[in-house]
């Protein structure tokens, strides 16, 4: 995938591995999103914890089905 020698390429072909190289990068940044997201799920309640005045509290806005 990065062994081509960018020098060696015409400009439509160095246009079109530019592409290639913000679509991956956009892909992995989507998959850190979703790491997050499932570290969040996992995470989301401690047990027995007694929640305070003014501390972060989880909210479900939607019915059934919504994530929250």
């Amino acid at each position: 995938m990065f062994d081509e020698d960018l020098e060696a390429l015409d400009t439509a072909d160095l246009l079109a591995a530019a592409a290639e190289y913000d679509q991956i990068q956009n892909r992995a940044a989507v998959r850190i999103l979703e790491v997050a997201l499932t570290y969040a799920d996992r995470h989301a309640v401690v047990e027995g914890y007694q929640w305070l005045p003014g501390y972060e509290q989880l909210r479900v806005y939607g019915g059934d089905g919504c994530p929250g």
